[in-house]
């Protein structure tokens, strides 16, 4: 299907903030790559400072199945295993996404730093709710904080995804680290052994 005006420009966008920067990217440089004449940039997104908020976001929107379960009845354990499935298609079906967040991690003044902080706090809150639940539930372990939990969780899928530029130099023929989904599946069932409450014997 062919994409329209606005998908292209925000295609475009999205390649040019991520591998320039805000100050970087050339407004006029969006539109030859989208196609487009440069009036239509600000029809669409009001300039530039609308538009590079919604490239970004756009990289984001693969959240939304997750960010939208309800976190009072949807099973604790499977909140968790839909973030991290989630997170994965997230980082495949948005290629600029992982440039734009190094700039973040380098740089925490970047203008999209509270772009992603509003996700981040979604999220976070969603985790440990169902954190929360499965203690009350008897799933997870009631000695644990759920905040700490959560984090150790997050942190050790996303730094898969982070750290693919590192890997890529060190594993040059791909056999030294696991594929994704291997890599998922084992995550989640380390942190699934992990957190689950055993009654003493």
């Amino acid at each position: 299907m062919k994409q329209g005006k606005r998908e292209q420009i925000l295609r475009a966008a999205a390649a040019q903030f991520a591998e320039k920067g805000y100050e970087g990217a050339s407004i006029r440089a969006i539109a030859e790559a989208a196609g487009v004449n440069i009036a239509m940039i600000s029809y669409y997104f009001g300039g530039k400072r609308g538009l590079y908020e919604e490239a970004f976001t756009s990289q984001l929107s693969a959240l939304q199945p997750f960010l939208t379960l309800d976190a009072e009845t949807e099973p604790p354990l499977r909140i968790f295993q839909c973030y991290a499935e989630t997170a994965a298609a997230v980082h495949e079906d948005s290629p600029y996404l992982l440039p734009y967040l190094y700039r973040i991690l380098l740089s925490p003044s970047t203008d999209a730093g509270p772009i992603f902080a509003r996700y981040v706090s979604q999220m976070f809150h969603q985790l440990c709710r169902a954190a929360v639940r499965g203690q009350e539930a008897g799933l997870i372990r009631t000695d644990l904080d759920p905040k700490s939990a959560v984090l150790l969780f997050a942190g050790g899928i996303n730094f898969h995804f982070l750290s693919r530029r590192i890997r890529a130099h060190i594993d040059r023929d791909g056999t030294l680290f696991p594929e994704e989904k291997s890599y998922i599946r084992q995550a989640l069932s380390i942190f699934f052994q992990g957190i689950e409450r055993r009654d003493p014997s």
